[in-house]
């Protein structure tokens, strides 16, 4: 057995240099990359993310985009795009302005930060015959000037200024020195003159509309080919970092800064955001393929607190580097990475066959993502537990891998990881407290005494290729959920079961064969077996704690919903003092959503929801809730900007078999009438 102490908890490099002005990368915790995600996706899975403890939640650029992004079948294709923008302004095939804001709003209301990528350093270049023309510009000669860089045609004209751009046609990612790193073509793609006063304040205008609509965090992309004030080599530096980020923090203190990294890092730009380390990632990938667990030893190089680490980026699954990594790989490297003190994680969403979610996958209807695996959960839940506390490395047998966190020898937790095809016994010392523990994933329970595992050899037991996650204060929490506790249903009813601390956890519909699940599941029944008033009784049983939910079939009659008399929405007073339509206005329009299936159903996406329709007889406005709709759902009101509920409330509920009505203010829903 070898014990690594974390020296390196409290060591800076002698060439160490704190971030000034920049938020603390540690409070962006576990951080979701929805890469590729349209902005309403995101917003629709707040809640799953957020369930499987997730703090963050990176986003792809919104800057409008060379092509919009071809959307494949379970294929990735066009990522490249989002990284080739025309323009510095929200809006592009994610989504807009609006749905940036509504996103952070929610995520906000979930404690969820939002962490946006820009691209600062290039624009979009030719191709596809999307080259600029003489006629574009009001002289010869700045066409002329710009006509070698291969800048696209549909690049902002705002930007097509020859004293914009850098006019050196090398490449920046091969080049070896400073200069040609900072002022060469990034892959070929035109690299902005980032020295530029009027250009700059074009940047910081686009980034403080970021943070106008409410984002938390900025990832800067390619960060490493913008200059520094003061270069290496004497030449080629310029104030853009101190000015961009002056302003960004400025606006806000604790706004999150990241420069992308690849590679070795650059410490002097630690004075201006904290940075990402992609060589931790290169290691821990190392260790899995290797089965060698002392690869993933962090190294001692850096204070982790400015760091933002990954086992795998999207980078690195867009090249080939990590795409064959199946399943249990991706899940010891978010284990090795996730466990330690200090550094930001970013785990990068894929569903469970191994494909990137998202625009360029999506997760496969009926399969469990992998970022809602217990395993993932239970890794997250340790990070956001353990806090600040310090990490502790120890090997064991080559193969194992313990991260264990507090006090050295009288921890807290631990995550173990075997990352051998054996199982093995661990007979030797652990740095755990003494005490009784469960494993969050598995359920099994483990009693420590004198810093040993004890008890019969097959509880001590961890299986090959496998993680545990070990928290003292968790050991006597037990918990379920039911996404929707009985009720009503017309056809067919779905439901989430969320378990957490049980060792075994089963659910069975009627008294039948109890089945387990997973943390997360979504379970369907009903249909047309069940007669109508048929019940189903659904018991979910935690360990030896149970709970009974009952759900009674009913008939699909139309649900009606009525709108009256609210501050006088879509209808004015007319001449003889009867409510009448307004025909300068349109009248409320209606939103409607279910969130407790596997994913959110609306009657329409936010921005295209549907009128409500006057009805003279009654003087309302009214609206027939879809049949396919056959259970509770949330109703929304919206006009002119307004909404009722407001924005930070949930809609109002108008359970399955009931009719609506709002009024003057109040909500009323009834049983609708047999037909």
């Amino acid at each position: 057995m070898i014990t690594f102490s974390t020296i390196f908890a409290n060591l800076k490099s002698n060439n160490q240099i704190f971030a000034v002005g920049s938020g603390d990368i540690s409070k962006a915790g576990t951080i979701f990359h929805a890469f590729g995600w349209p902005l309403r996706d995101i917003t629709a899975n707040l809640q799953e993310i957020h369930a499987a403890n997730f703090n963050s939640i990176l986003i792809s650029p919104v800057q409008r985009e060379k092509q919009i992004a071809e959307i494949t079948e379970r294929k990735l294709s066009g990522w490249w795009a989002l990284y080739q923008p025309l323009n510095f302004e929200i809006g592009n095939s994610l989504g807009t302005e609006d749905n940036l804001r509504i996103l952070c709003e929610c995520a906000h209301e979930l404690d969820i930060k939002i962490i946006v990528d820009v691209v600062l350093n290039h624009v979009a270049n030719d191709g596809g015959g999307d080259e600029l023309t003489a006629e574009m510009f009001e002289s010869q000669e700045k066409y002329d000037a710009l006509f070698a860089l291969h800048i696209n045609k549909h690049v902002d004209p705002l930007l097509l200024r020859p004293e914009f751009f850098h006019t050196i046609l090398a490449d920046a990612v091969e080049a070896t020195d400073r200069f040609t790193q900072t002022h060469g073509q990034l892959g070929g793609l035109p690299d902005l003159n980032t020295e530029n006063q009027d250009l700059q304040q074009i940047i910081i205008n686009f980034l403080l509309s970021l943070i106008g609509c409410g984002v938390d965090g900025l990832r800067f992309d390619a960060a490493q080919h913008i200059e520094l004030p003061e270069e290496s080599d004497g030449t080629g530096g310029s104030d853009f970092w101190p000015n961009v980020t002056q302003a960004i923090t400025d606006k806000s203190r604790d706004i999150i800064l990241i420069g992308e990294f690849l590679g070795d890092i650059n410490v002097h730009y630690l004075k201006y955001m904290n940075l990402t380390y992609s060589r931790i990632g290169e290691q821990v990938r190392s260790a899995i393929y290797n089965k060698i667990a002392k690869f993933a030893i962090f190294p001692p190089d850096y204070d982790k607190s400015q760091l933002l680490c990954w086992s795998e980026s999207h980078d690195d699954y867009t090249d080939g580097t990590s795409s064959f990594m199946l399943p249990e790989d991706l899940i010891l490297g978010w284990a090795l990475i996730a466990a330690r003190s200090g550094a930001a994680c970013l785990f990068l969403a894929r569903n469970t066959l191994g494909i990137l979610c998202g625009l360029f996958g999506g997760p496969i209807q009926g399969e469990l993502p992998l970022w809602r695996n217990p395993a993932i959960i239970a890794v997250n839940r340790f990070h956001e537990a353990m806090g600040e506390s310090p990490d502790y490395e120890r090997i064991m047998y080559d193969c194992v891998f313990i991260v264990e966190r507090g006090p050295q020898n009288n921890a807290e937790g631990a995550v173990i990881i075997n990352l051998g095809d054996q199982d093995v016994i661990l007979a030797d010392k652990i740095g755990l407290k003494d005490g009784k523990y469960i494993d969050q994933i598995k359920g099994y329970k483990f009693t420590v005494k004198n810093n040993h595992l004890i008890g019969d050899p097959r509880l001590i037991t961890f299986k090959g290729r496998s993680v545990s996650v070990l928290i003292s204060k968790y050991n006597t929490e037990l918990k379920s959920t039911c996404s929707r506790e009985g009720g009503r249903f017309t056809d067919k009813i779905q439901v989430k079961l969320c378990h957490f601390g049980s060792q075994m956890h089963t659910y069975s519909i009627n008294g039948e064969e109890p089945i387990p699940f997973a943390s997360g599941q979504v379970v369907e029944f009903g249909g047309n077996d069940v007669p109508i008033g048929g019940e189903i009784a659904l018991q979910v049983r935690c360990d030896t704690l149970s709970k009974t939910y009952i759900f009674k079939k009913v008939i699909n009659t139309p649900r009606k919903v009525t709108f009256k008399g609210q501050y006088n929405w879509g209808t004015r007073i007319n001449e003889d003092g009867e409510t009448v339509p307004d025909p300068d206005w349109f009248g409320p329009y209606i939103y409607i959503y279910d969130k407790a299936g596997a994913c959110t159903k609306e009657n329409a996406p936010w921005d295209d929801a549907p009128l409500m329709i006057w009805n003279p007889e009654t003087g309302c406005f009214e609206y027939y809730v879809p049949g396919d709709f056959p259970s509770d759902v949330r109703i929304i009101f919206k006009y002119k900007g307004s909404q009722l509920p407001c924005k930070k409330e949930e809609g109002f509920l108008l359970r399955c078999g009931e009719n609506g009505t709002f009024e003057d203010g109040t909500w009323t829903p009834k049983p609708a009438p047999e037909p």
